[in-house]
């Protein structure tokens, strides 16, 4: 079972009522119902709380986020009163301690107000056991602001998280560090954001991330060189094994990478080559002497794979452009060859329009795992739609297997009502359709 699996889903009009169940006793202090409960179908009641709360996907929803920081605050303060002797409370955690990942927009306005640091705060006062956070930043300023002058949020703090996610579209120079420098068990990061090289961060002495296992650069939005040297270029970080990249940061920065990590990384992953960077690459991966899984977002050629130490190959991924279908023969060959060169090889995956038959005739003849993932894009940088929500880097297995993503559960707003429209039998989306039209 993975880290993010909750085991059978129940069916979410079964999920509907269970939760507004819970939330009229509470707020009705009938508590005698849900003590004889608690007590005679403990194993129910946890595996139901996993369920509905393990994996919550509350997006921009201001509506959802402070009932659900509601109910983890009633849940918490009522448990110890519902229940006869403090001896059962360890078999019955509160519920915010079933929440393990949470994907969340901040600074978005919608009709029920705009969620902000403040009540993701409160939200994950509650979460002792949180585990992963997806953040996407609409407005990184705003947040910043925040940092500096609440209260609540100088003492923020998140000692058990392990994955770390940040998407922005606008300059998030001033987020980046100070959000990192408050999770001091970090071992997942991936950004998909901006750092403008103009403005000077405050918080660039904190950000150490010792135990970080993988570092992950999504989309077209590339953080510059400091930014990426202050999370990675750090000589007392020796667990890292994973990185990868989308633009291709300085020489200087990529030979400074394969001389301090170069040893370790099992996971190398390059998007959108440039030629520029694919002779730099050309000159340096060599030094990379642990890799078990490459991926290339380019479709290779025997320069740079004649250059790759093989001896512990076990995952090989490349991406052929539609544009090169009827003019990259050699290229091929070049390909083929690397394959039968590889001696520990397990796993190869292409994306490209077609099948490439020799491809597949030397995964068959050497009995690898094949997959082929359609790709019409003329350049080949297709982007994943699973990115921002794959599970973390665990091994080269992750990539040659992909696990299915999270599944996740959408909080229900239970008090919405919207000029006369009851929603609250509705698992709202990410943008309610209905909140939009007040903008």
């Amino acid at each position: 079972m993975s880290e993010f699996d909750a085991g059978v889903i129940l069916p979410s009009e079964l999920l509907g009522t269970i939760l507004d169940l819970y939330l009229k006793h509470w707020h009705a202090g009938r508590y005698a119902n849900l003590t004889s409960v608690a007590l005679v179908c403990r194993e129910w009641r946890n595996q139901t709380y996993a369920t509905l709360f393990r994996n919550l996907e509350i997006g921009a929803d201001a509506l959802a986020i402070r009932n659900l920081t509601e109910l983890c605050h009633i849940s918490a303060a009522k448990l110890t009163s519902v229940l006869p002797s403090s001896s059962t409370t360890g078999d019955l955690p509160a519920l915010g301690s079933f929440i393990k990942y949470i994907t969340i927009t901040l600074g978005q306005p919608t009709g029920h107000g705009m969620t902000s640091l403040s009540d993701l705060i409160m939200l994950l006062y509650y979460t002792p056991n949180i585990r992963d956070l997806a953040l996407s930043i609409i407005q990184p300023d705003q947040v910043a602001r925040h940092f500096r002058e609440l209260p609540d949020a100088k003492a923020f703090r998140l000692p058990t998280l392990s994955s770390l996610r940040i998407r922005s579209y606008a300059d998030a120079s001033q987020v980046l560090t100070p959000l990192v420098a408050r999770c001091h068990a970090l071992n997942h990061l991936s950004l998909e954001v901006l750092v403008d090289n103009n403005i000077e961060r405050e918080y660039n002495q904190d950000v150490i991330c010792p135990g970080l296992v993988s570092f992950r650069s999504l989309g077209c939005w590339d953080p510059n060189d400091q930014a990426l040297a202050s999370f990675i270029l750090d000589s007392s970080n020796t667990s890292l094994r994973a990185i990868e990249l989308h633009r291709s940061p300085s020489p200087m920065f990529l030979r400074k990478l394969a001389s301090l990590h170069g040893a370790r990384i099992e996971s190398l992953t390059l998007r959108s080559m440039e030629p520029a960077s694919i002779r730099i690459w050309t000159e340096i991966i060599d030094q990379f002497t642990a890799l078990q899984h490459l991926s290339l977002w380019y479709f290779p050629e025997a320069n740079l794979l004649d250059s790759v130490n093989t001896e512990s190959l076990r995952h090989f991924e490349f991406r052929r452009p539609w544009s090169h279908s009827n003019k990259d023969e050699g290229r091929i060959v070049d390909v083929t060859n690397f394959l039968r060169q590889c001696p520990s090889l397990r796993a190869v995956t292409y994306h490209s329009a077609k099948p490439i038959e020799l491809v597949n005739k030397i995964a068959q003849e050497r009995n690898l795992a094949l997959t082929w993932k359609e790709n019409h894009y003329v350049d080949g940088y297709m982007e994943e739609p699973r990115d921002f929500q794959a599970v973390p880097y665990i091994s080269w297995k992750t990539h040659a297997f992909l696990p299915p993503l999270p599944r996740m559960t959408k909080p229900r707003a239970a008090k919405a009502n919207i000029n006369g429209y009851d929603t609250s039998g509705w698992d709202l989306p990410i943008h309610s359709a209905k909140s939009d039209l007040f903008l």
